[in-house]
Parts: structure tokens; C-alpha cells; sequence
């Protein structure tokens, strides 16, 4: 975890001039704050050819967000030289987009037309690993399924449940569970092969069904105090999601767990459309038609 008084420190390398990628220089070093974190942004005049040692110093030991436009071998350089680069995509700092996606999957159900008592949601959870994130959709919905192998912790969960809230969850290791719910909550992103609407933190691996409803990849509403809006003159090419995964895995940011979500991206008929969250609780009613 990230101490109090150690920013996470983005290099970005945006587009630059072609003597911009002939001499390395750092362009522009901006400052802000996200949950009471500070963030600081450093815009690197090329993405190549990076002196590592020259960077070790300017970042310290802070935890550092690179450039996707900085190549792997780039990369491998800089965590030789002791820079603690953090990588947003490595499973284990997956933890705000799959919170962030659950809070998507129990708002769209609230926006649906579907009676609350009907507002149900699966989880499919093969090594029941996200008991947390059950937990808190136990606390805001009337049934929650969890599709699993390890059926003793479900069981165990289930009566934890039932004991804490008074709620009956059920549990099993056959799809059928999920069957007669309004939508499937897939955190690993696997997809079912019930046609039932399904959430993903991000797209899917595979291809979905034609006949599929499938909402994946939402972005947070963030308040202006918390934008990671940058000044019009200062580019920054590190995307928002990434930031907000390295403040909710590394700094304990908890206040993120209860973000919204703006918009999500939508698989229907075919068609992929990024919708607002409002929008695309039309796309879960329908489905229930």
C-alpha cells in the first residue's frame, strides 16, 4: 500500500515534434489530487529510448504508470533500473473494475422497469473468490445467485448471509441456478451459455452469441474534485480507469468503491454501442420482454 506522502506518478508520452523524439527532454511535470491522493503526471518528449537511471531519480521510489505507447522491452528497462512500475492489467489490480462494474449491474437493474423483487442477479464465481463483492450485492438487491465448483464456502457464505441479513442465498455448480435471473454478473468474464443478460469488466474473450445481451467495460462519473482532467495544454495519454485501479489497489482509496457509472459499452443484435447507464437499462428491460 502506497505511503500518505508518495504520489502515483504517470509518464505520459503523448504525440511530439520530430525533434521532440530526437533529443529526450521532460516537456511538462503537472500536479493534482484524486480522493485526498496525490497524482503527479510527467510528459516525456518521446517513448523510446528512456534513460532509466535519469527517470529512477525523478520518480524515487513512488509507484509509477507508464505510457501504453512505451514499448515492453521499455518497460522491462525501467523495472530493471528499479522503477516500481505498476500494471493495471495484472489481475491482482483488477479490483476497481469489477467493483466498479457491480455497482453498473445493480444500478441498471434499479433504472430497468423490473419490479424490485424481480431485480435478481448471478454471479458466475468458479473458485468463489469474490465473496466481498457478493456480499455487497446481497445488500442492495432481493436475490443473488452464485454459480461456483467450491460449493462448501458458497454453502458457508449463504448462511453467513442469511444469519447477517436475512437473506437466502443460493448456490450451486449447475448453470441452471441462473436460469430465471434478470442478469449475470461475471467477474472473470466468463460467458454462460444461458441467453441471459450478462456484465463483464471489460470485453469478452470470445465472441458472444448473436442473440446475446452482453454490458461490459463501464467508465466512473467522477466529480469535478475528483476528475483526472488535465489543463487543455498538457495531453495526458493514461487512461482514467488505470489511474483510479492504481489509487483503489495501492492507496487503499476505499471512497472508490462507491463510484458510478457514466456510460458502458452495450452488445446487441450484433451491435456494439457505447451507452449511458440509463440508456442501457432499456436494452436490460427489453430483454425481459
Amino acid at each position: 500500500m502506497l505511503s500518505h506522502n508518495r504520489p502515483l506518478i504517470l509518464l505520459s508520452c503523448p504525440e511530439s515534434s520530430f525533434w521532440g523524439r530526437c533529443f529526450f527532454r521532460v516537456r511538462q511535470d503537472y500536479q493534482r489530487t484524486i480522493c485526498g491522493k496525490d497524482i503527479r503526471c510527467i510528459s516525456l518528449s518521446r517513448p523510446n529510448r528512456l534513460p532509466a537511471k535519469h527517470l529512477l531519480r525523478m520518480v524515487g521510489t513512488s509507484p509509477v504508470i507508464l505510457s501504453e505507447r512505451i514499448a515492453p522491452h521499455e518497460r522491462d528497462a525501467l523495472c530493471a533500473a528499479g522503477i516500481a512500475v505498476f500494471d493495471p492489467s495484472q489481475k491482482s489490480f483488477q479490483a476497481f473494475s469489477k467493483r466498479l462494474c457491480l455497482n453498473a449491474a445493480i444500478e441498471l437493474l434499479s433504472l430497468s422497469s423490473i419490479p424490485f423483487p424481480c431485480q435478481s442477479l448471478g454471479i458466475i464465481d468458479p473458485a468463489f473468490q469474490y465473496a466481498e463483492l457478493a456480499e455487497h450485492a446481497v445488500r442492495h438487491l432481493t436475490q443473488v445467485r452464485i454459480l461456483t465448483d467450491k460449493l462448501s464456502a458458497a454453502e458457508k457464505f449463504s448462511q453467513k448471509m442469511m444469519a447477517e441479513y436475512g437473506a437466502s442465498v443460493m448456490v450451486g455448480s449447475d448453470e441452471a441456478i441462473l436460469s430465471p435471473l434478470a442478469l449475470i454478473f461475471s467477474p472473470c468474464g466468463i460467458l454462460p451459455t444461458l441467453s441471459v443478460p450478462v456484465i463483464l469488466p471489460k470485453a469478452p474473450d470470445l465472441e458472444p452469441s448473436p442473440d446475446c445481451v452482453l454490458f461490459h467495460s463501464p467508465l466512473p462519473l467522477l466529480q469535478a474534485e475528483n476528475s483526472l482532467d488535465f489543463p487543455a495544454d498538457f495531453p495526458c495519454d493514461i487512461s482514467e480507469l488505470a489511474v483510479l485501479s492504481a489509487r483503489y489497489s495501492l492507496a487503499g482509496c476505499r471512497g472508490l468503491a462507491k463510484l458510478r457509472c457514466r456510460e458502458i459499452t452495450v452488445f446487441s443484435a450484433k451491435e456494439t454501442i457505447p451507452q449511458t447507464l440509463y440508456n442501457a437499462a432499456g436494452y436490460l428491460q427489453q430483454s425481459m420482454l
